[in-house]
């Protein structure tokens, strides 16, 4: 990759440069060591949730409330990995280069993405623990009839695929 590092205006991402930090060599470190290890997380996160919508994909028996919630957050995992991290990896690298190009476009790219999949993540499990906590309520009364919170994972798919 060609480091391109011509100078922004300053208002574009001034308020990334402000908080452009430290030039020390512990700052330098910590932040090499936390870029190698979520590049080598990145692809383990991706591979991984790729699997489980593999299985929840292909296998009928997952095809409940449970595992529709649970591809949902494997969705939200995957796209983490896929988007969020490399993006942060590229902000951190772009810092550490010198490449202010590099380090505004991603300095504005990383915290949306991020802030986006992990706001998405948190909603999905809330919605998992109402969704288990329903189940479990359903189940003490020795109730078996049609689920009354269905429509809770429509909503949630609902959610997922307008915002996620």
């Amino acid at each position: 990759m060609v480091l391109n590092s011509t100078r922004l205006p300053e208002s574009w991402c001034s308020f990334l440069i402000a908080s452009n930090s430290e030039s020390t060599s512990v700052y330098y470190q910590i932040t090499l060591i936390s870029c190698i290890a979520l590049s080598l997380l990145a692809p383990m996160a991706v591979v991984g949730n790729a699997f489980i919508l593999a299985a929840i994909w292909k296998n009928p028996s997952f095809r409940t409330p449970f595992y529709v919630l649970l591809a949902n957050l494997a969705l939200t995992d995957f796209c983490t990995g896929l988007l969020s991290q490399p993006s942060h990896i590229v902000k951190r690298l772009g810092d550490l280069s010198g490449n202010i190009k590099m380090f505004c476009i991603a300095g504005v790219i990383a915290p949306a993405v991020g802030y986006y999949f992990s706001s998405l993540t948190v909603i999905v499990m809330t919605i998992m623990a109402v969704e288990r906590w329903l189940h479990m309520g359903r189940r003490s009364l020795n109730s078996y009839s049609a689920p009354s919170h269905y429509p809770l994972y429509h909503v949630c798919s609902f959610a997922n695929c307008v915002f996620g």
